[in-house]
């Protein structure tokens, strides 16, 4: 692995990959607190003789704003598996002096962790 001035991609990447697995973390308890939020939340009597207000979640609009990004919640964390996945592969292959995985990995975490930090 020493000598090879591609061997040295291997660090940058890494930091790459922490960059987007650490803002997936605050990524889900960021929601996890709107989310138990909108739960438990109560306000406005929309039915009358209703004894009880309508939870925040059960309305639409805070359906539309919450759900989407549950759902790319759910694919940063998917991806980020599969980033680390792929850097683990390359890191097999560099000790090889296999440096195919370099480019898609560089192009990966390059665009990654700009759309996963935004």
């Amino acid at each position: 692995m020493s000598g090879d001035m591609r061997a040295l991609h291997t660090t940058m990447m890494m930091m790459r990959y922490v960059s987007i697995s650490s803002s997936k973390v605050s990524y889900s308890q960021a929601l996890l607190i709107a989310l138990r939020y909108s739960v438990v939340r109560r306000q406005f009597k929309n039915i009358s003789g209703q004894k009880e207000e309508t939870k925040l979640l059960d309305y639409q609009t805070q359906q539309m704003k919450l759900f989407p990004i549950l759902a790319n919640m759910y694919t940063h964390c998917y991806t980020a598996e599969v980033i680390y996945d792929t850097y683990v592969e390359f890191c097999q292959d560099v000790e090889k002096q296999d440096f195919k995985l370099l480019d898609v990995l560089h192009h990966f975490t390059s665009g990654l962790k700009s759309v996963c930090t935004q």
